[in-house]
């Protein structure tokens, strides 16, 4: 089978994240995942996924976020890199358009966020989110090519797949939160338990209506696409930084978490 150290999973709107390569089916005990596609980026292989398929014919409360994370470990992955564009909570103070988050708040409640439904029991320590040597290369890379990006945030992660309404932004921003999306939750977590390293960038967006015409979907496509680029560019620099031998602590997530 093909294998790849890194896996890439593409969010709505950045699908022009995934090069040229090789197609690959992958079946899993929890369901095939969509489509994932095998390249070449340096002497780097590298795994993309769109993980709500090539036509985002799955809402984010349907995605099979099981089935995506597992699909890239039957490849390989150790290292993941997840994008997505996500809603400001304080627009204001946003001076950027990408966003390294640095923490998460997961309110989704979704089901099939963990592998582990039946014995042993196992919690997975989640004290830093995001694995920080991936998040490290991120952050170097957006220097390195002179992109400002939010360095320190909170990403919540909420259900969907309607918006927040202008009150449940509040909500979250009395809460802490910074940005609300709805996917990094269950990825992070999954990767975890996994033993493999997540870490994520996201494109921003202002999703409130105030005194715009444009419904939030439309601007949130809008922003994918002004974005899309810089983005690439970021995600690709830090394919090739990522240390190839791991020294951070995720590794070792299903080793010290059974009960």
């Amino acid at each position: 089978m093909n294998r790849a150290r890194i896996g890439i999973i593409c969010g709505v709107g950045l699908e022009e994240l995934h090069p040229e390569g090789t197609d690959l089916r992958v079946g899993t005990p929890f369901g095939s995942p969509p489509i994932m596609r095998l390249a070449s980026v340096g002497d780097v292989d590298v795994v993309f996924l769109t993980r709500r398929g090539s036509r985002h014919n799955q809402p984010p409360h349907l995605t099979n976020y099981r089935a995506n994370i597992y699909g890239l470990h039957e490849l390989g992955v150790e290292r993941i890199i997840g994008t997505d564009v996500t809603q400001m909570i304080d627009v204001p103070s946003r001076k950027s358009a990408i966003a390294i988050p640095s923490d998460l708040i997961d309110l989704s409640g979704r089901l099939g966020s963990t592998f582990y439904d039946e014995a042993p029991a196992v919690q997975i320590d989640m004290g830093y989110p995001f694995c920080p040597e991936i998040r490290s290369s991120l952050l170097d890379s957006a220097r390195e090519l002179g992109i400002k990006a939010e360095t320190e945030s909170v990403y919540v992660c909420v259900e969907g797949p309607r918006f927040r309404t202008p009150a449940e932004i509040q909500a979250l921003k009395i809460l802490g939160g910074d940005l609300v999306g709805m996917d990094l939750a269950p990825e992070v977590f999954l990767a975890r338990e996994l033993g493999m390293c997540y870490s994520a960038v996201t494109v921003l967006f202002d999703g409130n209506k105030g005194k715009q015409t444009a419904p939030a979907a439309v601007r949130l496509i809008e922003a994918a696409k002004n974005s899309a680029s810089t983005l690439k560019e970021i995600v690709i620099t830090a394919i090739k930084e990522v240390p190839v031998r791991r020294r951070c602590f995720c590794a070792r997530g299903p080793e010290e978490t059974i009960i």
